[in-house]
């Protein structure tokens, strides 16, 4: 099934303004930071809520489980963690594009 027109559309305004939207923001990704720092925290044996992150000073607040999922997240640096996150971002959003589009040419 190819895309429809309308569909294609509404991609590209969405990447549009998401692009618009990071390049205006300069992409602080604060909470990633977050995820980072609790990744850290576990694989260095640290306390996971004894710390604040970025220039807002904001705390863990995940549950332990969680903190151990990022993990992963020390293993590039973080202007690469960036770029990762931000492409998955860009999947995900085309994802829910082609699918919202999907459901409302059913209507």
């Amino acid at each position: 099934m190819t895309p429809s027109l309308p569909a294609l559309l509404l991609l590209a305004l969405s990447l549009a303004s998401f692009v618009t939207l990071c390049a205006l923001r300069g992409a602080p990704m604060a909470d990633l930071l977050v995820y980072r720092a609790e990744g850290a925290a576990v694989a260095h044996g640290t306390d996971l809520y004894g710390f604040t992150v970025t220039e807002w000073r904001l705390p863990a607040t995940y549950p332990p489980f969680a903190a151990v999922l990022f993990v992963p997240t020390i293993w590039l640096p973080v202007p690469a963690l960036k770029a990762v996150f931000l492409a998955g971002n860009v999947l995900l959003l085309a994802a829910l594009v082609a699918l919202s589009a999907r459901l409302a040419a059913r209507g």
